[in-house]
């Protein structure tokens, strides 16, 4: 019995840490390129859903501070 409480417990603190992490990767923008290609391709998305997607992946910035220096990054080129 003791074992299952310890186990819930630890399992909800590990969801807390994983979510609340300020370092995790960003998805790389390429990937999420790719993704929206195969669902235009596929037919999931109309074309015109595919280049405002598109449109906003490439200007949207990441908000976070860089760990290392504290600053915001340079925004894409």
């Amino acid at each position: 019995m003791i074992l299952c409480w310890l186990s819930a417990i630890g399992g909800i603190a590990m969801a807390i840490l994983w979510a609340g992490s300020k370092y995790r990767q960003p998805l790389d923008r390429e990937l999420l390129a790719r993704s929206l290609e195969r669902r235009l391709k596929a037919g999931e998305i109309s074309q015109v859903e595919y280049e405002k997607k598109l449109d906003a992946l490439r200007q949207k910035q990441d908000p976070r501070p860089n760990p290392v220096s504290g600053e915001k990054p340079p925004p894409p080129p």
